[in-house]
């Protein structure tokens, strides 16, 4: 035993130090031959730029391969990044300062590096395809710099589909293994936005929001709803955001094939020459209707009667005189809508005693009044009952509410409106009328001006009977006087009216009070630079300039 021992001793002592080397030297081949910790390079926005590779050279270059997706070109202005001891300021793409990329082209950024930590980020600023200042950040997270370039057979500037031994996703796209943009292939996960090397949209399709989608329209014709009435248009066509209006035609226009409500043969060779009126006439069915010569009825009902919808009633300046006792002259009854009464001259010469000029009864709404001339009517020259919208412009309202009865009711004069929305008056005159030149009750929404005229008539000149939320604005209301009967007031306020405004107007020359407002709650009529030179009543809240 002792000779063994003593053996095996003289052994070790003689060859152990080999064993020593032996250790150390794997210890040296395990460093050596170590694996890194792989560099991660990730965008912060891959649907408008994506990471196709990477990597890091220690003392050389930290360089990236980029994926312009945003699906139309770029314009990259600069590179720049993250501070770093480890990075020189600036970075180059595709070798220059600034570049313009194509939707769904490729390029190479590069920062100088000094030492081997790459990692940071690099902010890459551009302008989008439609101008639009944007910006990516392309984070890098990991370990060192390798020291070298990639493995070879790493591809990391494009896809082959191979993923060579050695090869990480930095190195290599191919190495995801979620399909690599580039490849020929539309992947899981890739779209037309994200990838359109891959996943290019075919025409007329076009890339939307990652959806490859045919826009609604490229043209004005794409958007044509077969209706000659209205003018088709396509705004932003062949976009992602194209759309289509189709807006109501109004104007009357020759050789558009369309003849707008209220337009007649006359102004518009669009539309058919109208059917002639005669005394007793009852429209049949929409259209137009027209007269060709004065009109001379005797006693009778209603010399014109309109009880359909879409009718216009065109004089062509030519007058409607009633020489007997009649109802009235044009009755729009049974609540038509779009009926248009213009361009006629309607006289009383009978000496009647209840005919109304232009009656209107029922809830109908878009009535026109428009052109027209009414005198010596022995009732109203117009009336209006529960309409909701419309127009009366250019009118002259003379001389009616004939009825010789003394004091004669408000309701007989230049116009009565009741229990109505949403009309606009202007560039009427209600003048030299037995009652009030204009009165409305029981409505609201009323626009009333500019240039109206309201004057000598023998009642008010404009009077507002519970009338709310309604602007007077720009009209003249003057010499409204009747002498021997009191209260006779250029603007009469009354019973109940709010939230009316009063501006630009000119009041003078009227019997009593200027303007006068009564039992109002909240505003009678507020507003300002109105010309008087009579009382204004105290509940009238407007301010007024004295002096006409």
């Amino acid at each position: 035993m002792r000779c063994r021992g003593q053996a095996s001793l003289e052994y070790l002592m003689t060859y152990g130090w080999a064993f020593v080397l032996i250790v150390i030297a794997g210890g040296v081949l395990f460093l050596v031959f170590a694996p890194e910790e792989q560099l991660v390079f990730s965008s912060d926005s891959p649907t408008e730029i994506a990471v196709m590779g990477g990597n890091a050279v220690a003392d050389d270059k930290t360089s990236v391969k980029l994926l312009n997706s945003t699906g139309g070109p770029i314009d990259v202005g600069s590179a720049t990044p993250t501070p770093n001891t480890a990075y020189q300021t600036g970075c180059t793409i595709n070798g220059v300062a600034d570049t313009e990329v194509v939707g769904g082209g490729q390029m190479t950024v590069e920062c100088a590096l000094t030492g081997d930590d790459p990692t940071g980020a690099i902010t890459i600023q551009y302008n989008d395809q439609f101008g639009y200042p944007a910006e990516t950040i392309i984070s890098i997270q990991g370990g060192a710099a390798t020291g070298m370039p990639p493995g070879p057979g790493c591809t990391p500037d494009g896809c082959n589909n191979n993923c060579p031994a050695g090869c990480g996703p930095a190195d290599d796209p191919d190495c995801t293994g979620t399909g690599c943009c580039g490849d020929g292939t539309c992947d899981a996960g890739e779209d037309c936005s994200s990838c359109p090397a891959d996943c290019a949209c075919t025409a007329p399709s076009i890339c939307c929001a990652g959806s490859c989608t045919v826009p609604v329209c490229t043209v004005n014709g794409d958007c044509d709803d077969a209706d000659a009435c209205t003018a088709d248009v396509c705004s932003n066509g062949g976009t992602c955001t194209a759309s289509c209006s189709n807006a109501q035609i109004v104007a009357c226009t020759d050789g558009d094939g369309c003849c707008p409500f209220g337009c007649t043969f006359a102004t518009d060779d669009d539309c058919a020459p109208g059917a002639a009126l005669s005394c007793g006439f009852n429209t049949p069915a929409p259209g137009t209707y027209v007269l060709t010569a004065d009109l001379v009825c005797p006693d009778g009902g209603d010399l014109i009667t309109v009880d359909e919808d879409n009718v216009t009633i065109d004089c062509q300046g030519f007058s409607i005189i009633g020489t007997g006792n009649f109802n009235d002259a044009i009755f729009v009854t049974n609540a038509p809508n779009n009926v248009a009464i213009q361009n006629c001259t309607i006289i009383e010469q009978g000496g009647g005693d209840g005919a109304v000029g232009i009656h209107v009864s029922g809830s109908g709404s878009n009535l026109i009044i428009s052109g027209n001339t009414v005198s010596g009517m022995s009732d109203n020259g117009c009336e209006i009952q529960g309409l909701a919208g419309g127009t009366i412009s250019g009118n002259s309202f003379t001389g009616n509410g004939t009825v010789p009865f003394p004091y004669a009711a408000n309701t007989l004069g230049g116009c009565y409106i009741n229990n109505s929305s949403n009309l606009t008056l202007t560039n009427n005159s209600f003048n030299g009328n037995n009652g009030d030149g204009l009165e409305i009750s029981n409505s609201s929404g009323f626009t009333i001006g500019p240039n109206n005229n309201f004057n000598s008539n023998r009642e008010d000149g404009l009077d507002l009977g519970n009338v709310d939320n309604s602007s007077i604005t720009g009209n003249i209301i003057n010499n409204n006087a009747w002498g021997s009967k009191p209260e006779i007031y250029g603007l009469y306020v009354r019973n109940g009216c709010s939230n009316n405004t009063v501006n630009n107007n000119r009041l003078c020359g009227n019997q009593d009070n200027a303007a006068y407002c009564d039992g109002c709650s909240g505003s009678c009529g507020s507003g300002t630079n109105n010309a008087v030179d009579g009382p204004v009543s105290m509940a009238c809240n407007f301010v007024a300039s004295v002096g006409c």
